[in-house]
């Protein structure tokens, strides 16, 4: 329902244009429906959320894993001789557990708000690609604490 007129022919109405004009107020109810861009960035970073949280609880035994590994080897930091490395190993996989679901959603919502999707999807094998060679690090970190940890005194029995 539109009260008044506008000055500029072909102005939709709920538009800025239709809305005022001339010290003029116009007043529809599509203006009220219509989505603003406030509103469609609002909505796209609860989806962000949405992705994050969804990526985010498939490594959360892995997070927990971590966070009590590290924990444990704070309390036992001076009767363990490879606590150093097994810290590192975990501190890292506890950092990946987070920042990896937080890499996926910006990448997913960089991927999916351009343009040219194909041309992008490198993007997804280079962050595997880095994830893979973090764990890798983690594991040698974790592998350097077991070695560590062992007995320097062999005797053959």
């Amino acid at each position: 329902m539109l009260l008044g007129r506008s000055s500029r022919p072909g102005a939709v109405s709920g538009s800025p244009a239709a809305t005022r004009r001339g010290g003029r107020i116009f007043c529809s109810m599509d203006a009220i429906k219509t989505p603003t861009l406030r509103g469609f960035m609002n909505m796209a970073i609860f989806q962000d959320i949405r992705t994050f949280l969804s990526i985010f609880a498939v490594g959360i035994p892995v997070f927990f894993v971590c966070f009590v590994a590290v924990v444990v080897i704070l309390i036992n930091w001076k009767t363990s001789s490879g606590a150093v490395w097994a810290l590192v190993g975990f501190a890292i996989l506890l950092f990946l557990s987070f920042a990896m679901p937080v890499v996926q959603t910006g990448v997913q919502h960089w991927l999916l708000t351009g343009e040219n999707h194909a041309a992008r999807l490198w993007v997804y094998s280079a962050v595997g690609f880095c994830n893979s060679l973090l764990h890798a690090l983690a594991y040698s970190f974790l592998l350097a604490a077991i070695v560590a940890g062992r007995s320097t005194n062999n005797t053959a029995a």
